[in-house]
């Protein structure tokens, strides 16, 4: 269960995924990149469309707590700064 604290930083995130999935497909897989396989760690990152064309977009922290993909941040601003604090409550 996530504190009160925690609602206009989820409404943050929810709205930042909004518009995400919003854009068109080549904005999404400019910001996201083509899904991908990570080196040295499992699972993948990216924007993708399954056959059914529902969409997903999968992150992850780098170092220095940094969204990876990196693009996503450099092609959304204000991206980082809505997800990260969302991710800190609930990976808690």
């Amino acid at each position: 269960r996530l504190p009160p604290t925690a609602a206009p930083v989820m409404r943050g995130m929810w709205s930042e995924a909004d518009r995400f999935f919003g854009l068109s497909d080549d904005v999404k897989f400019k910001a996201g990149g083509h899904m991908t396989t990570l080196d040295n760690a499992p699972g993948v990152i990216g924007y993708g469309r399954m056959p059914d064309s529902n969409e997903f977009l999968e992150m992850r922290l780098g170092h220095a707590n940094s969204l990876q993909p990196p693009t996503l941040g450099q092609e959304l601003p204000g991206f980082d700064q809505a997800m990260l604090p969302a991710r800190g409550f609930l990976f808690r």
